[in-house]
């Protein structure tokens, strides 16, 4: 029997379901299966009781999670993913998790889970492969718990995967778990608290709301805080068991929000968007979002994915259809429609035709979770979705030397907050993170692939070649500043030479486009990316800016009688000779405003030589970089007057990117 939220009636009709929300469907019922296809066909989500977990087990994992997640920070960040490695196991702070393309911080906490793997595994170093990470010192009894519960709930996936092959009329009963877990699902149990609200709230639910980021904000009128915010499950079947209700849905078709009822050891179940598309839109992955109503108690929220194996083939499954009729070939046809819209805003761009496995599709997913094992060189070439999953903040290095530059990019960051009253929002924290960016990007389409020992070293140059910038320490003479940054980072000490002159080649007042002897007989160009990288943010649009704050922090003129005033672009390069740079470098590097400066370095060194810099990603950067600086040039030359304007609106594009 179905019943809905809030009712004791049995409902049959699609159009009592979206009035009342929500099915609770009892799995002991004799039409079970023809209850749960409706359900996944019009809401794609339902609540299942009579489901055989044992409830005094569900009872002790709530209350061995409530225990973790009441220790203090640090005991529970001694936990911290981040140390685990490609297992992506472990516990994941406050703001681990972002909805809306990463950028709303979800309120949770979390601990990840999976599947306990054997060292024989031959996929144990992929990610999601490994053994858990529980807190056997603080709470004991938890691993046990939490092992014989995740047993238990793959039991009842297994089951659910034989009652949709028998509701989509399947070539035999168990066929979803010969084709599609292959009876070896990828599973990823989660455990999140949700903190309480600031203040008592009321939902939105009920409310026609198209879907939209705007869903997803604290809304300043309802002051609510989302634990997770509007999205749909990546993957092919959810199971959730709570300790509070919180979880809404939207209904695809009228966009009304409805709140899930709250059954105690109820589990609720939602499709995901792979079965989605497996079956060819009729069954749905709807949106879904969820937080806490209490403004004292945490909830707890324990979902289930239960997945494709790795190895499964994606392909829409042999459902049987019936368009005996007009009304059917009607409906079919407003269906598509439909169906079309709701894949749009979905990633999967890939026909489900056979062609890719599932593990394309998880590759991809936390591709921006595991840099090291899945770079954008290789995630670019997998098919299966537009982009990788920007849900997850927390990013897990797999390889030292990404470690040894994560931990230098940290200290930067702290470096430059403790000297933001010295060096000025020019050459500031911002500055050097897009250098740093630049870099990055460079290495990852260098041919041949650099190491990771080489890529270590180029990022560390990056992100230190200004931290004994001569403007702010006069001082300085051997490198203070980076030196004492690498060794609190622990860089090894056979790559600190490397790296210090790297950052000596990036100067342009020192070095202008000259290349050392060594560089160009070993053809080590690689080792000029961050003198490149540095350069694209002199010249491009940040350029522009950056001089322009400059000048006025330091109440220099940004022109003078002697400024150049070209009035095509032919001009402008032609102003900008290698005389006048030689002369710049004489004079220690300074000129007498800024429209001066542009034509004594920045035009000067706008367009390196390619067979200098030897990198796709540089190379066409470069091409690009200058234009705003030559319109900016050509204005004075007009007027004879800099257009500020131009450069604020220059500045409100950089802001708006």
């Amino acid at each position: 029997m179905t019943t809905t939220a809030g009712t004791k009636k049995t409902t049959t009709s699609s159009t009592s379901e979206i009035a009342d929300g929500l099915s609770i469907i009892s799995l002991a019922s004799p039409t079970a299966t023809q209850e749960i296809d409706h359900a996944c066909s019009t809401w794609g989500a339902f609540v299942l009781v009579d489901h055989g977990l044992d409830e005094r087990l569900c009872d002790q994992v709530l209350d061995a999670a409530h225990e973790f997640f009441k220790l203090p920070y640090a005991n529970k960040n001694k936990y911290n993913l981040q140390k685990y490695g490609a297992k992506w196991r472990g516990y994941m702070p406050l703001g681990g998790e972002r909805s809306v393309h990463g950028i709303i911080q979800d309120a949770k906490e979390g601990l990840y889970l999976g599947d306990e793997h054997e060292a024989s595994n031959p996929r144990m170093g992929l990610p999601t492969f490994g053994t858990n990470v529980f807190p056997d010192q603080e709470v004991p009894q938890m691993r046990q718990l939490f092992l014989t519960y995740h047993e238990e709930m793959r039991t009842l996936g297994n089951r659910m995967m034989d009652v949709l092959s028998q509701a989509l009329s399947l070539p035999s009963d168990d066929y979803l778990q010969q084709h599609i877990t292959r009876h070896d699902p990828v599973i990823l149990p989660r455990c999140f608290r949700y903190i309480p609200q600031e203040e008592a709230t009321q939902s939105p639910t009920n409310t026609t709301e198209d879907p939209s980021e705007e869903d997803n904000k604290v809304d300043d009128e309802n002051a609510i805080q989302w634990g997770i915010g509007r999205h749909s499950d990546y993957g092919l079947w959810t199971m959730i068991l709570t300790d509070a209700p919180g979880l809404e849905f939207q209904h695809h078709k009228t966009k009304q929000w409805h709140a899930v009822p709250f059954v105690k050891s109820g589990i609720i179940m939602n499709v995901g968007d792979v079965l989605d598309r497996l079956t060819a839109g009729r069954y749905i992955s709807s949106y879904h979002r969820a937080r806490n109503h209490s403004t004292t108690d945490f909830r707890l929220s324990l979902p289930f994915f239960y997945d494709p194996a790795w190895d499964a083939c994606m392909k829409t499954l042999p459902m049987t259809t019936t368009t005996s009729d007009s009304a059917s070939l009607a409906k079919e046809e407003l269906d598509t429609s439909e169906r079309a819209e709701r894949w749009s805003h979905t990633k999967i761009t890939c026909e489900f035709d056979g062609s890719v496995d599932y593990s394309e599709f998880l590759a991809k997913k936390v591709a921006k979770v595991f840099p090291d094992l899945v770079p954008e060189s290789v995630w670019k070439n997998l098919s299966s979705t537009s982009e990788p999953s920007t849900r997850h903040a927390l990013v897990v290095r797999t390889n030292p030397d990404a470690v040894i530059s994560d931990r230098v990019q940290e200290d930067v960051r702290k470096f430059y907050d403790d000297h933001r009253a010295r060096i000025k929002e020019s050459h500031g924290l911002a500055h050097i993170l897009a250098v740093s960016n630049h870099a990055n990007k460079a290495i990852e389409c260098h041919e041949p692939p650099l190491s990771p020992e080489l890529a270590m070293q180029i990022r560390v140059a990056a992100l230190l070649h200004d931290a004994d910038d001569h403007k702010y320490f006069p001082k300085h003479e051997h490198h203070e500043n980076a030196r004492m940054i690498m060794d609190k980072a622990e860089v090894p000490t056979e790559s600190i030479s490397p790296i210090l002159e790297m950052i000596d080649l990036v100067s342009c007042s020192q070095n202008g486009n000259s290349v050392p002897a060594s560089i160009l007989e070993k053809e080590e160009y690689y080792r000029l990316i961050p003198r490149w990288s540095d350069r694209l943010e002199a010249v491009g649009a940040i350029g522009v800016v950056r001089c322009y704050q400059y000048n006025q922090e330091h109440g220099r003129p940004l022109s003078s009688p002697s400024s150049p005033r070209a009035h095509t672009a032919d001009q402008v390069w032609d102003f900008a000779t290698p005389e006048r740079f030689e002369a710049y470098q004489t004079r220690g590097g300074t000129s007498d405003d800024m429209i001066s400066h542009y034509y004594d370095k920045l035009l000067h060194v706008a367009c390196p030589p390619n067979d200098l810099v030897r990198n796709a990603y540089l190379e066409d950067k470069a091409k690009e970089s200058s234009k705003e600086l030559v319109e900016l040039c050509l204005r004075f030359g007009k007027t004879g007057t800099v257009d500020e304007s131009y450069i604020q609106e220059v500045n409100a594009k950089l802001l708006a990117v």
